[in-house]
């Protein structure tokens, strides 16, 4: 079976709670917060649509990243079913 690189990562209990706790942890939000200012800032000017355009990447990118990050330690959630809204065709 291949594992994701998440369920490989959650198979280490230990390292998985430990990044939990630094997740969680006000430096790393701070950190990560002013990562993205520093981001936003050195991005090119955005008079030119297509900087415009590879600016919107990049953000989106650095957004997609840091979710990703955060939402490492965390278990997946369990898969609910959906309801089954069978028509009875029967005909009464």
């Amino acid at each position: 079976m291949n594992f994701s690189p998440k369920q490989r990562f959650l198979e280490q209990s230990a390292l998985a709670k430990q990044f939990l706790d630094v997740v969680d942890s006000e430096p790393f939000q701070r950190a990560t917060e002013l990562a993205m200012l520093g981001l936003v800032e050195q991005l090119a000017d955005a008079t030119d649509p297509s900087n415009a355009a590879a600016n919107s990447y990049r953000i989106d990118g650095a957004k997609r990243f840091l979710a990703l990050l955060k939402a490492l330690p965390e278990p997946p959630k369990p898969v609910t079913p959906r309801p089954q809204y069978n028509i009875d065709h029967a005909l009464k």
